[in-house]
Protein backbone atom coordinates (compact mmCIF):
# COMPACT_ATOMS: atom_id res chain seq x y z
CA UNK A 1 0.00 0.00 0.00
CA UNK A 2 1.60 3.45 -1.23
CA UNK A 3 1.54 6.30 1.25
CA UNK A 4 -0.20 9.27 -0.20
CA UNK A 5 1.38 12.46 -0.53
CA UNK A 6 -0.73 15.63 0.05
CA UNK A 7 1.82 18.66 -0.92
CA UNK A 8 -0.65 21.00 1.06
CA UNK A 9 0.46 19.51 4.42
CA UNK A 10 3.80 19.41 3.28
CA UNK A 11 4.13 23.13 2.42
CA UNK A 12 1.74 23.67 5.88
CA UNK A 13 4.59 21.95 7.75
CA UNK A 14 7.25 23.87 6.51
CA UNK A 15 5.41 27.11 6.73
CA UNK A 16 4.63 26.53 10.32
CA UNK A 17 7.97 25.58 10.91
CA UNK A 18 9.65 28.35 9.34
CA UNK A 19 7.38 30.64 11.54
CA UNK A 20 8.50 28.65 14.38
CA UNK A 21 12.30 29.28 13.83
CA UNK A 22 12.32 32.93 13.69
CA UNK A 23 10.17 32.85 16.49
CA UNK A 24 12.65 31.18 18.45
CA UNK A 25 15.84 32.94 16.79
CA UNK A 26 14.28 36.59 17.82
CA UNK A 27 12.95 35.59 20.87
CA UNK A 28 16.46 34.27 22.46
CA UNK A 29 17.87 37.15 20.37
CA UNK A 30 15.83 39.88 21.93
CA UNK A 31 16.81 37.98 25.69
CA UNK A 32 20.64 38.26 25.06
CA UNK A 33 20.80 42.14 23.85
CA UNK A 34 22.59 44.30 25.85
CA UNK A 35 23.90 47.42 24.32
CA UNK A 36 27.46 48.16 25.12
CA UNK A 37 25.75 51.42 27.18
CA UNK A 38 23.49 48.69 28.97
CA UNK A 39 20.51 49.42 27.52
CA UNK A 40 18.31 46.10 26.68
CA UNK A 41 16.20 45.51 23.40
CA UNK A 42 12.86 47.02 23.58
CA UNK A 43 10.33 46.69 20.06
CA UNK A 44 9.35 50.25 20.45
CA UNK A 45 12.75 52.11 20.83
CA UNK A 46 14.77 49.90 18.65
CA UNK A 47 14.70 48.14 14.70
CA UNK A 48 14.19 44.44 14.85
CA UNK A 49 17.41 44.57 12.52
CA UNK A 50 20.21 45.54 15.59
CA UNK A 51 19.20 41.70 16.50
CA UNK A 52 21.71 40.74 13.67
CA UNK A 53 24.11 43.47 14.03
CA UNK A 54 27.36 41.42 15.07
CA UNK A 55 30.12 42.96 17.20
CA UNK A 56 27.05 44.51 19.32
CA UNK A 57 24.80 41.26 20.25
CA UNK A 58 26.86 37.80 20.64
CA UNK A 59 23.92 35.97 19.45
CA UNK A 60 24.02 37.67 16.08
CA UNK A 61 24.90 35.07 14.41
CA UNK A 62 21.64 33.08 15.81
CA UNK A 63 19.62 35.54 14.45
CA UNK A 64 21.15 35.47 11.34
CA UNK A 65 21.10 31.91 10.54
CA UNK A 66 17.55 31.54 12.09
CA UNK A 67 16.06 34.07 9.44
CA UNK A 68 18.22 32.06 6.87
CA UNK A 69 16.80 28.73 7.64
CA UNK A 70 13.15 29.81 8.05
CA UNK A 71 13.51 32.01 4.80
CA UNK A 72 14.40 27.96 3.28
CA UNK A 73 11.21 26.75 5.10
Amino acid sequence: MALSHNPRRSYFSFGLAGAALVAVCALAATLAYTRPDGERYSLLNHFISELGAVGVLPLAWLFNRGLILAGCC
